[in-house]
């Protein structure tokens, strides 16, 4: 992309609404890629996310600032409500798309190990979203998720006028700035480990049902095999055929 070449989001008197509605989050999040310097910052991310990112490190430099620990992170393909088991045990298929996801992983890692993709974890927790490059900012709800960006019903705002923007860079700079003197560890290398281990792992019919069994009576085999976690059994896994 040439230098001269703008970031095409619309803005409506220094600002505009990106709700998924009228206008999605992951469309004005992918327009910001096309800059030369993309700074986001978000309490919670997932792959497909962050594989959005991925022209901006081709474009440019992406600093991405995650507010909350991986572990706890909230994965809403992995929640089944009540209704939804209802609809898996009478139909005998999975109600939720848990393949789309996993798709992205592959693409997310990609994209994080481009030099111009930075990390890094937050010194202190924090819950707040913001997407900006050289021209423009959107601060609102959306985390950088699948939901967020996709999926949930949101409010951002989109500010083009340079002082906010300016503003919303130093507020980001301030916080990457303590979250690199604080980092003991390489957060990239945890973050793609994160990623890589959530792939969805496939089991034959038999696996589940052995493993099951297994942790049923794992008190005969501790002897055996004492390095193995405890797995709560839902009641019927704990019945005994």
């Amino acid at each position: 992309m040439s230098d001269d070449q703008q970031t095409t989001v619309p803005i409506t008197n220094g600002q505009f609404v990106a709700d998924n509605d009228k206008l999605r989050m992951v469309d004005a999040v992918e327009a910001l890629t096309s800059g030369h310097h993309l700074d986001v910052s978000s309490a919670f991310v997932d792959a497909f996310g962050i594989a959005v990112l991925s022209d901006g490190a081709d474009n440019g430099e992406v600093r991405l600032l995650v507010g909350y620990e991986l572990s706890e992170i909230p994965t809403a393909q992995d929640t089944l409500k009540f209704e939804d088991a209802r609809t898996w045990r009478d139909t005998g298929t999975d109600p939720l798309d848990r393949t789309v996801d996993d798709e992205s992983i592959g693409p997310a890692i990609q994209a994080l190990c481009k030099p111009t993709f930075l990390t890094a974890k937050a010194a202190r927790r924090t819950h707040s979203k913001l997407y900006v490059n050289e021209e423009i900012g959107i601060a609102g709800s959306s985390n950088l998720t699948r939901a967020g960006l996709l999926g949930q019903r949101e409010l951002n705002l989109l500010q083009d006028r340079p002082e906010a923007v300016t503003r919303l860079r130093d507020w980001f700079q301030t916080h990457w700035t303590e979250a690199i003197h604080e980092e003991r560890e390489p957060f990239k290398e945890q973050l793609i480990a994160w990623l890589d281990g959530s792939r969805i792992r496939r089991f034959a019919p038999f696996h589940p049902y052995a493993k099951a069994l297994f942790e049923r009576y794992r008190h005969r085999f501790l002897s055996l095999a004492p390095s193995v976690g405890d797995v709560d059994l839902a009641i019927f896994q704990q019945r005994r055929p």
